[in-house]
């Protein structure tokens, strides 16, 4: 499974307001998730309103990549 996003839209969904723009995250989630050929999953909270906006923020993934390593083993050791 690949996924396709671009460096714009991950920057868009990583930096956007969570709350503030709640709607337009799940609809912008929504297009990205169509244009995939597989499951997709995302989750941000806004710290300030503890605002939770998921896609399948039911389901569990398994860690993907490389770069989740040290963020799982530092989150798993507290």
């Amino acid at each position: 499974m690949v996924m396709k996003f671009t460096r714009r839209e991950s920057l868009w969904v990583l930096a956007g307001g969570v709350a503030a723009a709640a709607g337009r995250l799940d609809d912008e989630w929504q297009r990205i998730a169509r244009g995939t050929d597989g499951m997709v999953g995302a989750a941000a909270l806004d710290l300030t309103s503890s605002h939770i906006a998921s896609l399948n923020g039911e389901s569990r993934f398994p860690l993907a990549s490389v770069c989740k390593l040290p963020i799982a083993i530092h989150i798993l050791a507290r």
